[in-house]
């Protein structure tokens, strides 16, 4: 068996995901959930403004961690805010296809997991995405804000 170069097995460099999930990180993953869902219960639906409402969460993840931290945190928040909503929306569904007959109920929760599906593949990248360029942008702007203030 060949050994890894101390580059490789280097302890020091390793990073977990659970070393990222830190009170930023949860605190705008509920900040997210919530934002999501209250614009879904109140909007009655899904419009292009689900995005700007779920750079909610990624924006006070990354206003709450250190500046170097914030491209990590953003885009973090966001996915779990949105894996958190997902979960809620399917909640949801279970509870509206309880009552149903047997058949009909498994044809409106097979209806909701459809809709979770395609919005998990629209959202959860957008969320990293643009989760990206908010924690990035705030981290940055914290950062001049530092230097300028001379603290």
């Amino acid at each position: 068996m060949s050994t890894l170069p101390a580059v490789v097995r280097s302890r020091a460099a390793s990073s977990r995901l659970r070393d990222h999930v830190r009170r930023p990180v949860i605190y705008g993953a509920v900040v997210q959930a919530v934002a999501l869902l209250a614009f879904v219960g109140f909007a009655s639906g899904m419009r292009p403004a689900v995005f700007v409402v779920g750079m909610a969460g990624p924006a006070v993840a990354a206003v709450l961690t250190a500046p170097d931290a914030g491209w990590v945190d953003a885009p973090l928040a966001g996915v779990l805010g949105g894996c958190v909503y997902l979960l809620s929306f399917l909640t949801y569904a279970a509870a509206v296809s309880a009552q149903f007959e047997f058949v009909a109920a498994t044809w409106v929760f097979a209806g909701y997991v459809a809709t979770a599906i395609t919005q998990a593949i629209m959202l959860l990248p957008a969320f990293v995405f643009f989760g990206l360029f908010v924690g990035g942008g705030v981290g940055y702007a914290k950062t001049v804000w530092r230097r300028r203030s001379g603290t």
